[in-house]
């Protein structure tokens, strides 16, 4: 899902106020687990030419669409029957955001970077960047985990993610995630459902029959169904930085510009358009 909040910075406590601009997207405000992120969610729908169509006119209210389901004291903390049932976990929130599908997703940011000119060059490794060609003055640093050898960042650490492709389950409707361990989240898609998770601080790329299973399970046990075909497993590594998200503009030994933006943990598709507006407006104003 995608929050959209206009703050840089803000408490982890207290109401945050959306702008009533933001409203009709379905803006809500719910912190990213980065340290200085809260900027790059301002901007991820309004750069979309299909973002209006994410809203709806019924949203009035800052608090539309977001219920809390306050914890019961009589209710044991465990999980399980259907995700419908209310009783499924002891308390939780849910609430109306857009979703992105990365299958479908990914493709239409391809499409508008080739309409944009833009030219993708796969396959393409660079030990430092001032290898970088050098018909290029201006160099954005994307690089998310790479960073740590490419800049030399010690800051970044890899969390490392695993999760099942399942086939879709009609009854899924809207993604089901709980962050307490063990952490679990069920995300539908067009044709097919992303099972997950894990988190922890490995480089390791290799999926875990193991991990695969409890996940499996756990997902199961949530959503009330039987064991899945697994069509893929999939593992990945968050770019998480301890001192939070780095964005700014640096000089090259060669002189040239780069301006870094990396460290953006497991929210990357929530803080992407902030931050790439951010960068612009570095870029531009280095010239």
């Amino acid at each position: 899902g995608v929050s959209i909040i206009e703050s840089r910075q803000f408490l982890r406590t207290g109401e945050i106020e959306i702008p009533d601009w933001a409203i009709p997207l379905g803006a809500s405000a719910i912190p990213s687990e980065v340290e200085n992120g809260a900027a790059g969610e301002a901007a991820t729908w309004t750069g979309r030419p299909e973002a209006e169509r994410t809203g709806s006119e019924r949203i009035k209210s800052r608090r539309a669409g977001f219920n809390v389901s306050p914890r019961d004291p009589s209710t044991p903390p465990a999980r399980a029957g259907s995700a419908h049932d209310e009783h499924c976990f002891a308390s939780g929130f849910s609430l109306r955001v857009p979703l992105m599908d990365t299958t479908i997703y990914l493709d239409y940011l391809t499409a508008r970077f080739g309409k944009a000119s833009g030219e993708i060059h796969a396959n393409v490794r660079f030990k430092k960047l001032e290898d970088v060609d050098a018909k290029f003055d201006l160099v954005i640093d994307c690089a998310g985990i790479g960073a740590r050898e490419l800049v030399n960042d010690p800051d970044l650490e890899p969390h490392r993610g695993q999760v099942a492709i399942v086939p879709k389950i009609e009854s899924l409707s809207a993604a089901i995630v709980c962050d307490e361990a063990p952490l679990m989240y069920a995300i539908p898609r067009a044709n097919d459902c992303v099972f997950g998770g894990t988190n922890e601080v490995s480089d390791n790329l290799t999926a875990d029959r193991e991990t695969t299973s409890r996940i499996l399970a756990e997902c199961g046990r949530v959503l009330n169904i039987d064991k899945p075909t697994v069509f893929a497993e999939r593992v990945g590594l968050r770019p998480f930085r301890r001192s939070g998200i780095r964005l700014e503009r640096d000089r090259l030994r060669d002189g040239r510009t780069v301006i870094h933006n990396y460290g953006h943990g497991g929210a990357g598709f929530t803080l992407s358009w902030g931050c790439a507006r951010e960068v612009l407006e570095v870029a531009v104003s280095s010239w």
